[in-house]
């Protein structure tokens, strides 16, 4: 669904619903369209443009991006390659062996079978019926059923392949590692290597006809061919980065794209390149592709350029800030802010709907800890000793001096005036005063501190980098070793109440204390290469962060972890809810995102909490006048409940059941019911949501 919402308007008695179709429940909020990896994208004419990632990320635009409908995916690989046959009718290849087709433009996609298990890079049409497809291990196949059934081929190397291309049904080239490049003349039945002339990882190829060719490869390599391959020129190089995109729109004017957000280019065939420096470090362009003068570059983090004009000019259209984000911290459900690298930060005065960005002046570090003491006068504190204050809400900012080097990785307030910071090389400073001065407390150089939980002025827990948990009982001055396990690094640590308590480390543990930290018991979920942040919101519900696209959550106060997909594959650093529903998570290459129903999403085809019974979630709860209803997301699929394509019945009723008020009838994939709740009295009710015979029910109450 576009990013603009679009609305349904429904009128009943004296209340009005608004119906807001979405996907994933899981929500960016930066990088902007979304920030997954981008692998491959098609332009599809001068509108239109498909794009396709990690964790099966398909994106769309039909307005030269202006608007982005981000589909909720069917599959969870990554997605490296994708075509298009027709206007419609497409192709997407990646992780073993995977081929999905659409005939909507992305909106939906049916996996087919596929020969290989292999990962599969490229897809290429050569007409409405033929296609080929390569990946690893020497791997190509093809179709002649338009994407409906595949076979193999013998490709004669063992040599990844990273790119096909044909211009016509017989005749096509794949390129791939150790300088591969093969051609076939015969529509694959057999292929035959032609000399490269380089070593060179080659990662993509592109023919303007049957003669004239292009590749581009690692260390800044451009080929080029005017004899259909027969031989191969390699280019001047103006650039080191590896390339992984090239695409030329005539004989003259072409691009090369790739690591750095680099790219060059030409328009003399590749006598000369122009270099145009990425904003990004870490970023990469991973495909180019053109209709006309309307061309896209896709990348990492999500990222896109886009040209209407062949190229001259390119407009980035994604959110700049791609820096990872550590810190997240609200003074209410209105106020709050999130932290990053080089002193970057996000803020938001209503919730969370919408983030201003912004940088502290001269401070170049990461920000872990934030805290509020109003919505104006806002303390952080971060690496290299940094530590900043403003009291204009961030227009201006000032120094606060800690005589101190340390990375400064928690930041705690347990009274409004008593406070206390963390840091490595055993660094621990108090205040009593709101900040305005500190007292360092000695503690040993070898606690490095990562994270604390603060009971009060005497009683103190600590993780340290080196897998430890102390304890201090006199403010500071003596820590007593409660645990440790040498090579873990003690992410976060929280406790519940007096005795229960938790911490997780960067290798899939969770540590839990029913004695006040005394002793703790280790127990180990899913398969995730790091926990990083927990979350409570009562006694019972809580989360913790991850990576891999997956988080945990649990309803029993800790006794059982489920897994969450979040859907992206960059790494998770902390996570905040408001309340059961609402909370958001940050994280690497700029990953803000936001859920409004307790962050449940199901791997696709998968439940990862068992049979859970889907929910309705409402917000807000109690309700004065407008309110929101979340219908489950469609993947979710248990317990017999089948949203998707089905006749899907809303309705508010009372405690004797009695229906209130109609909200919707009809289908209804997925989506977001608003309505204004000023019609009803005071008093307790019911959101009733019947499909396929399944009636689930969820309370809120009117004030």
């Amino acid at each position: 669904m576009s990013m603009k919402k679009q609305f349904l308007l429904l009128s009943f008695a004296l209340c009005t619903v608004y119906v807001s179709f979405s996907a994933n429940p899981w929500r960016w909020q930066n990088p902007l369209p979304q920030g997954n990896g981008l692998f491959a994208g098609k332009v599809i004419d001068a509108q239109t443009y498909v794009s396709v990632g990690a964790y099966g990320t398909v994106i769309r635009s039909a307005d030269q991006g202006a608007a982005w409908n981000i589909y909720s995916p069917i599959v969870y690989e990554f997605l490296y390659g994708v075509d298009f046959k027709s206007s419609t009718s497409g192709t997407a290849v990646g992780e073993k062996g995977l081929i999905i087709n659409t005939t909507d433009q992305g909106a939906h996609w049916t996996q087919v079978a596929s020969p290989v298990s292999a990962g599969l890079w490229s897809v290429r049409y050569a007409d409405a019926s033929t296609g080929f497809a390569c990946g690893e291990g020497g791997a190509i196949l093809k179709t002649t059923s338009g994407g409906v059934s595949w076979s193999a081929q013998v490709s004669g190397t063992g040599n990844h392949l990273f790119s096909v291309w044909f211009v016509d049904a017989q005749t096509g080239w794949v390129v791939g590692d150790n300088g591969t490049i093969l051609k076939t003349t015969n529509g694959g039945a057999t292929w035959v290597s032609q000399s490269s002339g380089t070593t060179k990882m080659l990662r993509s190829v592109q023919f303007l006809d049957a003669q004239n060719g292009f590749v581009a490869g690692y260390s800044g390599t451009v080929l080029k061919t005017t004899n259909g391959g027969a031989t191969w020129t390699e280019l001047p190089r103006y650039i080191g980065s590896d390339l992984f995109a090239v695409y030329f729109i005539n004989p003259n004017t072409g691009f090369a794209g790739g690591s750095g957000e680099n790219y060059i280019s030409t328009t003399d065939g590749g006598a000369t390149w122009v270099v145009h420096q990425g904003a990004a470090e870490g970023g990469c362009w991973t495909m180019i592709s053109f209709s006309g003068n309307t061309g896209w570059m896709c990348g990492n983090y999500g990222r896109l350029l886009k040209t209407t004009d062949g190229g001259s000019n390119w407009d980035l259209i994604s959110d700049i800030s791609t820096y990872d984000y550590h810190s997240i911290s609200f003074l209410d459900n209105s106020n709050g802010m999130v932290g990053g690298d080089w002193g970057s930060y996000f803020k938001t005065t209503d919730g969370g709907n919408t983030w201003t960005y912004g940088g502290i002046p001269g401070y170049d570090m990461i920000i872990y800890g934030i805290h509020y003491f109003s919505s104006q006068d806002i303390l952080v504190a971060g690496g290299y000793g940094g530590c900043y204050r403003t009291t204009d809400g961030g227009a201006s900012w000032n120094q606060v001096s800690l005589s101190t080097t340390s990375n400064l990785m928690d930041l705690t307030f347990i009274t409004p005036d008593i406070g206390y910071i963390f840091g490595s090389y055993g660094y621990l400073a108090k205040t009593t005063n709101q900040g305005n001065a500190w007292t360092i407390i000695p503690c040993p150089q070898t606690l490095h501190f990562l994270c604390a939980h603060v009971f009060n002025e005497n009683t103190m827990i600590a993780g340290t980098a080196w897998g430890k948990i102390v304890k201090s009982t006199d403010g500071g001055a003596t820590w007593i070793e409660k645990h440790s396990e040498p090579g873990e690094q003690i992410s976060d640590i929280l406790f519940l109440d007096q005795n229960k308590g938790f911490a997780v480390s960067a290798h899939s543990k969770i540590y839990k204390t029913v004695d006040g930290g005394e002793s703790w018991s280790v127990s180990q979920v899913g398969s995730f290469r790091e926990y990083t942040h927990i979350c409570f919101t009562n006694a019972t519900t809580g989360w913790i962060s991850g990576s891999d696209g997956y988080m945990l959550r649990t309803t029993d106060g800790g006794n059982t972890w489920h897994e969450i997909f979040v859907g992206t594959h960059q790494n998770q650093n902390v996570v905040y809810f408001f309340d059961e529903d609402n909370g958001f998570i940050v994280g690497n290459s700029g990953m803000l995102l936001h859920t409004s129903n307790g962050g449940y999403t199901s791997v696709p085809g998968n439940d990862p909490a068992g049979s859970r019974q889907p929910e309705i979630t409402l917000f807000p709860n109690p309700v004065t006048s407008h309110f929101t209803v979340r219908i489950p997301d469609p993947g979710l699929q248990t317990s017999g409940f089948r949203p998707q394509n089905s006749v899907v019945k809303l309705e508010v009723i009372d405690l004797s059941g009695v229906v209130l008020i109609d909200l919707y009838e009809g289908t209804l994939n997925s989506g977001e019911v608003q309505f204004d709740a000023g019609c009803l009295p005071r008093g307790v009710y019911f959101v009733r949501l019947t499909a396929n015979n399944t009636i689930i029910t969820k309370k809120f109450v009117k004030r």
